[in-house]
This record gives structure tokens, C-alpha cells and sequence, in this order.
């Protein structure tokens, strides 16, 4: 698989997904917010001293700069949208687990499809 530099994307927003992952990411942020979802598989999440575990029927935001750390259990197929600033607006909260709607999961799944390293529309 490649590396890579999350933050140098040029896409002001994208979906990576990685499969197959059993890691612990260690503590890092991004300059971009995040929507983090495993369709299959397990991810613990650590931020703001809290952990939360999150099934594929669970997402996670995370605003732009908050650290976190993920672990992902054997065979988890990690699936996650990152968002620059001026694309979206950040909500009042840092870091939100919830339910994952049907119509979101289905979203970050399509995104998946297109290269992340197009280029934002002149």
C-alpha cells in the first residue's frame, strides 16, 4: 500500500480507505476534519480522554486538528472522508460518535471511487 500525506492531497475533500488494516495509528491530527467509519471490522478510538469503539454501524468526526489515535482490529476495512477547512465549516463540537445513517455509509462508499488526487475545479 502507499503512504500517504494525507495533508498534501489536493482535493479539498476525499475518501481513503484501507483494507485489510490491523494497526495502531499512534497519536497524530490532520489539518482536515475528518469522517472516520470502518464498513467492516472494529476501530477503537482514543481523543479528548475518552475511547470509544466503533462497528460498522458507528462513525466518528473529528475536527481538524484534534489528536486522536486509532486502533484497528485484524481484517477492518477502514473508510475515512477528510474534509479541508474551507470546504466544511466546523461544527461547535470537536470530536461526535454516533449512529451511522444508511445514506452516509452509502456516501463514503461512493466517494471511494474517485482519485484522490484530482484536483478542486478552477
Amino acid at each position: 500500500m502507499r503512504k500517504t500525506d494525507i495533508d498534501r492531497v489536493p482535493a479539498p475533500g476525499f475518501v481513503f480507505v484501507q483494507e485489510d488494516v490491523s494497526t495502531d495509528s499512534g497519536w497524530h491530527h490532520y489539518a482536515r476534519h475528518q469522517v472516520l467509519y470502518a464498513s467492516s471490522g472494529m476501530l477503537e478510538l482514543d481523543a479528548e480522554g475518552g475511547r470509544w469503539l466503533l462497528p460498522p454501524r458507528r462513525m466518528a468526526w473529528i475536527t481538524a486538528d484534534v489528536s486522536h489515535r486509532v486502533n484497528a482490529h485484524a481484517s477492518t476495512r477502514l473508510c475515512t472522508a477528510y474534509l479541508t477547512r474551507e470546504l466544511v465549516i466546523a461544527p461547535d463540537f470537536a470530536l461526535r460518535v454516533f449512529a451511522a445513517p444508511s445514506v452516509a455509509r452509502e456516501m463514503l462508499l461512493y466517494g471511494a471511487r474517485w482519485d484522490i488526487d484530482r484536483r478542486a475545479p478552477a
